[in-house]
């Protein structure tokens, strides 16, 4: 299944999403036409606050945002990173948890993985992750959005049983599905480990795009699986793996990403902990990095969002389709030094922040950008067609 092929499923009427990188040229193009062509008419997309100042410094505002679908701008410590796609109708619900963003390359383009969670009256089992995603999106919407709580309102309208999940405060757990998600009391690493349990870990398998330079969320995670013999499952050419920091851990192997021999950027994020009774499955938004895997610790932690599964033992390899990685061996020499990555990851200028403009009631508002002073000398209001309104 193509990711994208989810938003054309009828019989939902809502849609809460979440992303980190977001483009609106994009979303307008391939999500929000299939969402509104199936039926789905409410819905909110919260994305990362530098990342939405970036995409409409690019490319200009979006065409339809604001007033056929809801963005919200999310400011946190260090990144909003969460993809989370929660879609809710009558009689069923799509929870996906993945590593796509909502842009052109994670529509389509890049190699992504992202769980696919049901419910219907007949599979209710997995009601209360339902639950809990719901809470954590709005959990990170601002007190003052004057649009988000309305949302949420025509979604329990038209959804009784979401409604139900959001209320539901158990947290009931199940064994072998879990929803990991930043919190302030507990890193990402320590629910991992929970979710593990007293399973001893005999190889730990990683793919990641992107890693602290220290290699320090790398450090933590193996300490906390007993430092396991580690894969690295690295694509060279992407030219991201800080090669320097590998002195500061043994017990590494490196192969290709590339299994299938793709040109296609590796933006999966996995982390398979092959236990001597099951095989743990963790997928998400996480890289194996520090403010990602340690976030309250971390003065700059992310938002994140992934899964735990538990399965079968030897069985999530082939699942994944990547059982024959071994195969394709990476040499040391392989992976790019420093100064041949700097350009790849060097940070670009931080992009104009204007603020945020609402229409509410036949009330324009504007609140101020949230980091740091707006110097503006002219405000313009431009309509859908780019004509000024006057």
């Amino acid at each position: 299944m193509k990711y994208y092929d989810v938003f054309g499923e009828s019989g939902y009427d809502s849609a809460f999403l979440t992303t980190y990188a977001f483009s609106a040229q994009a979303f307008e193009d391939v999500p929000f036409p299939r969402l509104r062509g199936a039926g789905c008419r409410n819905i909110s997309v919260l994305a990362d606050h530098g990342m939405v100042n970036s995409s409409f410094e690019e490319f200009g505002p979006p065409r339809f945002a604001g007033t056929l679908y809801h963005v919200v701008k999310i400011s946190v410590p260090g990144a909003f990173h969460s993809k989370i796609t929660l879609l809710s109708g009558a009689e069923k619900g799509r929870l996906l948890i993945g590593s796509a963003n909502l842009t052109g390359l994670g529509l389509g383009g890049n190699r992504e993985l992202i769980a696919d969670i049901p419910y219907t009256a007949e599979r209710p089992e997995y009601l209360h992750i339902f639950g809990q995603a719901l809470r954590y999106i709005a959990g990170h919407v601002p007190s003052d959005d004057p649009w988000f709580p309305s949302a949420l309102d025509r979604a329990f309208r038209q959804s009784r049983w979401l409604q139900t999940a959001s209320l539901d405060q158990t947290n009931e757990n199940l064994e072998d599905l879990k929803l990991i998600i930043d919190r302030a009391d507990e890193a990402v690493l320590g629910q991992i480990v929970n979710a593990i349990g007293g399973d001893p870990i005999e190889r730990l398998i990683v793919i990641s795009p992107f890693w602290d330079e220290g290699l320090e969320g790398l450090r933590r995670l193996s300490n906390a699986l007993g430092n396991p013999e580690t894969d690295l499952l690295v694509q060279s050419s992407a030219g991201q793996f800080p090669v320097e920091s590998v002195t500061r851990h043994d017990k590494l192997r490196f192969f290709n990403a590339d299994v299938n021999g793709s040109a296609r950027f590796v933006h999966t994020k996995l982390f398979l902990a092959r236990g001597a009774t099951w095989d743990h499955v963790i997928s998400g938004s996480m890289n194996c990095s520090f403010p990602a895997l340690l976030g309250p610790e971390a003065s700059k932690g992310n938002a994140e969002a992934g899964v735990y599964r538990r399965v079968t033992r030897g069985a999530a390899l082939t699942t994944l389709g990547l059982e024959e990685y071994e195969d394709h061996p990476l040499q040391f020499s392989d992976l790019p030094p420093k100064d041949q990555r700097a350009s790849a990851i060097s940070s670009p200028p931080a992009p104009t922040d204007a603020g945020t403009f609402e229409l509410h009631a036949r009330r324009l508002r504007w609140r101020p950008p949230v980091h740091g002073a707006f110097d503006a000398r002219e405000i313009r209001l431009l309509d859908r067609d780019g004509s000024e309104t006057g």
